[in-house]
């Protein structure tokens, strides 16, 4: 099943990403920044450096040249003075180079190094000062140069020198050249940069290490978010599904089960654990729930209800995880709409029978029915020829009622209903069939709980008339009795399935009762036991009860006769 992702995590993750790439540009830059600043500061110590030893070596000299007499004695007190110069662990090279880069003096290990080149050389007799970096046997050095000092300048002229050195012009004078060895500055700005790398891709890699924990953390509440929202999901379908839906492990035990399964079989919260077998199912199921046949629906009755099964293995075969969904539909309401339909479509056909034959059958049964009279009065005190004449008429009279029936359940007549007193109506009722009860030595009792109900009066009285009828004749020959009464109750809804509040009017007798068979075809027309009767007592008994918005439930029983309970919802406003 597809669960559509949250709308905001696309927008997590790219402000999560941005900020990230912000982090990591902004620290570069700054580490960058920092070298460069270290860099800066290292090289402007180097160059203080050179310009106090520049100063140091010019003032060394300038003392030497002062105490000796000239310059070939000066020569030895400069070469040596610069080999001890050299032996300083910082110091490569020294040397004093004129305006035209040609050098005056200078340590043995510069005498073939070209120091300067011409683009160096014009911005040292431009500034009179200059340092940059060179590499001098594989090695990176700081070369520094400035211009002498005037009382060390005059030494270096070839030229006669004024008495005074301030009056020695500027560009005459030489250049001091220092180099000074890089490494040991190197290396510390190399661990320096080294530690802020580590440092920075040490920031990094912990900002991208945050950066996927938060992914996965999104992921995550992202999966635990579809999974909470599947099992709710998943829940309310289960718990609002109106089909059973339960699961049996390999054992036939029922492991789980949805509400509408528990309001099917009517056992509760007790449904999980019980045995498949045990809800009366095992007679069309097979071992483990399965069905007999293949796998599909299988109808049966349970407990009044007319149910469909359908059960699907999770596996195929039986391990200890092995269970089985079985899925339950309550296709009461659909038999019932079946049924319905099924007696109307009877009861049409019985319309238009009656419709058709009606008008044909009644004006020549009045013709013969008066023609039977005449002759039952001409011959008066002639048998057989009077007692034929007598069956004539009464044989013209049931068929006439056969067809009065069969034009009743024919024409659709909304009932009129109202608050019928049922003691006044069973009294009307007792005039009725009191005779025919004597000569039987039968009795008619009341036992009304409920003394009115809303019905027709006029299809109320036929309905009870009926039924009273049909007792009287299953009566035994002595100690004949016929109760009618009523009762409150409630009954399922045939539409809804809900239960129903209402009043319950039986007709109950001691007579010789019906078997099964006999009990569930007893609503339908034409159906009947009795050699002279029609079969349409109980099918109008049961329109009647349709059209009033009830039914019809028939217990009976060999020994103990047969109870007719006909129920009338009460008025809903």
């Amino acid at each position: 099943m597809h669960i559509l992702p949250p709308i905001h995590r696309e927008k997590t993750i790219f402000v999560a990403l941005l900020a990230l790439l912000v982090l990591g540009l902004s620290l570069s830059f700054l580490t960058w920044q920092n070298l460069r600043q270290q860099r800066l500061a290292a090289d402007q110590h180097m160059i203080l450096a050179a310009k106090t030893i520049a100063s140091g070596v010019e003032g060394n000299m300038g003392w030497g040249m002062r105490h000796s007499r000239g310059m070939r004695s000066e020569r030895p007190l400069f070469d040596t003075f610069f080999q001890e110069l050299l032996a300083s662990p910082n110091v490569l090279f020294v040397g004093v180079m004129d305006n035209a880069g040609q050098m005056l003096l200078s340590s043995e290990n510069i005498a073939k190094f070209k120091i300067f080149t011409e683009e160096n050389l014009a911005a040292l007799r431009q500034r009179g000062q200059w340092h940059g970096f060179a590499t001098f046997n594989n090695q990176q050095v700081l070369l520094f140069a400035h211009r002498t000092k005037p009382l060390l300048a005059r030494h270096f002229l070839s030229s006669p020198a004024p008495l005074r050195p301030e009056h020695l012009p500027m560009e005459s004078r030489p250049f001091l050249i220092l180099g000074l060895d890089m490494n040991e500055h190197l290396l510390m700005y190399q661990d320096a940069r080294r530690a802020a790398l580590w440092q920075t891709a040490y920031i990094l890699g912990a900002s991208a290490a945050l950066w996927l924990a938060l992914l996965t953390l999104l992921k995550r509440r992202e999966q635990g978010s579809r999974v909470r929202e599947l099992e709710h999901f998943q829940s309310q379908l289960l718990d609002n599904l109106p089909d059973g839906l339960l699961t049996l492990d390999c054992n036939g035990i029922i492991r789980s089960a949805n509400p509408a399964a528990m309001l099917i079989f009517g056992r509760g919260t007790q449904l999980a654990g019980m045995q498949w077998h045990d809800l009366s199912l095992h007679r069309t199921l097979g071992k483990n729930g399965h069905c007999e046949t293949d796998i599909a629906w299988c109808q049966y009755s349970f407990e009044n209800r007319f149910l469909e099964v359908l059960t699907l293995p999770l596996h195929e075969q039986c391990e200890l995880d092995n269970r089985t969904l079985v899925l339950v539909r309550d296709r009461t309401r659909i038999k019932t709409l079946e049924a319905s339909l099924q007696e109307a479509q009877r009861l049409a056909a019985i319309g238009r029978l009656a419709a058709a034959v009606a008008h044909e059958i009644r004006n020549p049964l009045s013709a013969l029915r008066g023609f039977a009279q005449y002759f039952a009065s001409k011959l008066s005190l002639q048998e057989p020829e009077q007692t034929y004449a007598h069956t004539m008429v009464s044989e013209a009279d049931r068929l006439n009622r056969v067809i009065t029936d069969m034009l009743f359940l024919s024409k659709p007549r909304p009932p009129k209903q109202s608050l019928v007193q049922l003691d006044i109506l069973f009294e009307n009722l007792c005039n009725l069939v009191r005779l025919d009860l004597e000569n039987r030595q039968a009795v008619i009792e009341q036992d009304f709980s409920v003394p009115v109900v809303w019905a027709d009066q006029d299809l109320l009285k036929q309905a009870l008339l009926n039924l009273v009828m049909n007792a009287q004749e299953a009566l035994p020959q002595q100690d004949g009795k016929v109760r009618v009464g009523s009762t409150a109750g409630t009954a399922p809804g045939r539409e809804s399935g809900n239960n129903a509040a209402g009043v319950w009017i039986f007709v109950r007798d001691n007579g010789r009762g019906m078997d099964e068979e006999q009990r569930e075809k007893a609503l339908e027309p034409f159906y009947t036991t009795r050699k002279d009767g029609a079969g349409l007592g109980l099918a109008i008994v049961h329109k009647i009860m349709r059209d009033h918005g009830g039914h019809v439930d028939i217990f009976s029983d060999r020994k103990t006769g047969t109870e007719v309970r006909l129920f009338f919802p009460y008025k809903t406003v």
